[in-house]
């Protein structure tokens, strides 16, 4: 409800200005009729609604659409570090606000790359080299909504030290990539593929099957994406969105018991806001059907999806949808529910377990 007030409070503004500026201009002309504030104000009251109900929507809407980014607490990540041996220096939100040294220095280990969409949009991404013993398996690594490729290390470093060629890239208007309209996945598709390309062209991964990661919007992105790798040989999906418009209103609402939100949107501001965001990004939410592209996922991709039990975002059913769409066998794919996890961090409260059910898939990948 905050936000709707500020919302509210900032368009009644520019209407007092705006009558302002218009009794400025009647008075510069000659003496002003008398009742003209009266009269002004009954038109400002009217406006009223249309400020709450139209105007802070379209511009919560606009918001939404054209100023979501990387979060503030890691917008400084510049791209992974390693120690002189080829060790990953796994960073933290504390190593990044202490971080004084600036830019990313490339190396042996990792080297920065600038990637073109297919609509023209310039990407920030991370080639990482494996290492270990080769397992012949080139992956793109994509990241949630608010996020950037600082997601991905941990997950990026189990498969490096299992041997996998990692390409980590940063989606449209995250990271040090350009800013572009969001689409919520539509587009962010295009990332993924521009991604695959990338590999495709690297003289040491342009052999090797594609395995494509995923998390929150990222796994949108990959699922849209997977049924148009020619070569895709393994996907994970994990924190999977399947149904969009139910988890854009669980994240504009209160929130579940797990994790009540500060700034939540009541009915109807809330469907109005959705409604608004639609129109800006130029997609419709019930329009991204992520389970479809799964069903088109060929039968022997090897595929891992994981949900948490305590997501307040996608609920475990909804993240099983995708598992299903998957027509492969079930010796070729996966579902894991991680009973203390929430959105997007299993990899955080199951270390462990998580890096081994990795290890499965890269094994199934190799039969």
């Amino acid at each position: 409800m905050v936000l709707i007030l500020i919302g509210t409070g900032l368009w009644v503004g520019v209407s007092l200005v705006a009558a302002l500026l218009c009794w400025c201009v009647a008075r510069l002309r000659g003496p002003v009729r008398a009742g003209w504030w009266r009269r002004a104000g009954v038109v400002l009251a009217a406006l009223l609604p249309v400020h709450a109900l139209v105007l802070t929507p379209l511009t919560l809407g606009a918001v939404g659409a054209f100023l979501a980014g990387t979060r503030p607490d890691e917008r400084g990540y510049a791209g992974p570090r390693f120690g002189p041996d080829g060790s990953w220096q796994m960073q933290s939100r504390a190593t990044l606000e202490a971080a004084t040294q600036p830019g990313f220095a490339p190396g042996p280990h990792a080297e920065l790359r600038w990637l073109t969409t297919s609509d023209g949009v310039r990407l920030r991404a991370f080639r990482i080299r494996a290492r270990g013993a080769p397992c012949g398996v080139a992956a793109v690594l994509v990241h949630g909504l608010f996020r950037s490729a600082f997601e991905l290390e941990t997950v990026a470093g189990i498969l490096r030290e299992r041997g996998v060629e990692l390409l980590l890239v940063e989606l449209r208007n995250h990271g040090g990539s350009q800013r572009s309209r969001c689409t919520l996945g539509r587009l962010e598709a295009e990332d993924v593929l521009a991604g695959v390309a990338e590999l495709r062209a690297d003289p040491v991964a342009a052999e090797m099957p594609v395995l494509l990661f995923g998390v929150s919007l990222g796994a949108v992105a990959v699922a849209l994406a997977a049924p148009r790798v020619g070569d895709l040989a393994g996907l994970v999906l994990d924190s999977p969105v399947t149904d969009l418009p139910a988890t854009a209103e669980r994240m504009l609402g209160t929130g579940g018991e797990h994790r009540p939100r500060r700034i939540a949107l009541p009915q109807p501001f809330r469907s109005l806001t959705l409604f608004a965001l639609e129109i800006w990004t130029g997609t419709g939410l019930d329009e991204l059907r992520p389970l479809q592209a799964l069903e088109q996922v060929p039968l022997p991709v090897a595929s891992l999806v994981i949900a948490g039990a305590l997501d307040d975002r996608v609920h475990p059913d909804e993240a099983r949808r995708a598992y299903t769409a998957l027509r492969a066998p079930e010796s070729r794919k996966e579902f894991w529910l991680v009973t203390d996890a929430g959105h997007g961090d299993a990899w955080r409260t199951e270390p462990r377990e998580y890096a081994q059910r990795l290890e499965r898939l890269l094994e199934r990948i190799q039969r």
